[in-house]
């Protein structure tokens, strides 16, 4: 309709959504970043010309201009707390993209649980205890996850989230037939990447299931193993997080 100023507040409640702590389905985050895209397509034809702006970091920065469809990068060196703010200086739409680099926080090392009960065990391939935050280099062992529906209702779309140590390596059992006497619930869908299993599953009230990851401590060193996190994918309420540890893989 060619109504950009009407179009800006809708847009701005729009990025707001999206920004903001509520949980959107898929189609409607999709929906949400074509608006933006439709009124990035009818501004960007009328932006001619320079614009400027400004950068500033804890009060210290620079002045800039753009010319049209010119990506501009540039480094601030943020090594203290501060305020960053960017202004534009012109009649020109501008968008900002900020793009941080660090080292990583270890995980959240808070327990909770909520509709959703976690409990994760660690045994050797005959099924006996071990201790996971110790393990001799090249040991095969077991990730034996169960999870409980502690709500009231049936809980659909839970996402079992679960990052590993650099340190171990996921043995992929889909690719040949091994049983090492636990039998694996069903579920809906499993990706398994190269430091993490993802698995997604629904469950009725009071139900349980049990799920098994095959390990191998694989490179010597220290690592962070991140929290465990199982949760109901549109009901952010039930969600259950076993803390983050450190790990260590022993030489031979």
């Amino acid at each position: 309709m060619k109504k950009e100023e009407e179009a800006l507040p809708l847009l701005r409640q729009v990025c707001d959504e999206l920004n903001s702590e509520s949980w959107f389905s898929t189609q409607s985050v999709a929906w949400g970043l074509f608006a933006y895209m439709k009124y990035a397509e009818l501004v960007s034809p009328n932006s001619t010309g320079d614009a400027a702006f400004r950068v500033t970091y804890n009060g210290q920065g620079y002045e800039e201009k753009a010319l049209p469809g010119k990506l501009i990068t540039r480094s601030l060196k943020a090594d203290v707390p501060g305020k960053l703010v960017a202004e534009n200086l012109s009649d020109k739409p501008l968008y900002f993209n900020l793009v941080r680099k660090g080292t990583p926080l270890i995980s959240d090392q808070s327990a909770a649980e909520n509709g959703l009960s976690l409990r994760v065990d660690y045994t050797d391939t005959g099924l006996k205890p071990v201790d996971h935050r110790s393990l001799v280099q090249g040991t095969d062992f077991m990730m034996v996850t169960k999870v409980t529906n502690t709500s009231f209702d049936r809980l659909d779309n839970i996402a079992l989230t679960q990052m590993l140590p650099s340190g171990w390596e996921i043995l992929n059992t889909r690719m040949f037939e091994t049983s090492y006497g636990i039998e694996e619930s069903a579920y809906d869908y499993r990706d398994i990447r190269d430091d993490r299993v993802n698995t997604y599953f629904s469950l009725n009230r009071g139900e349980s299931k049990t799920f098994v990851i095959i390990l191998n401590a694989a490179y010597k060193g220290e690592y962070n193993q991140p929290a465990i996190v199982c949760e109901a994918m549109y009901t952010p309420d039930c969600r259950s997080r076993i803390p983050g540890t450190r790990v260590v893989v022993t030489g031979q």
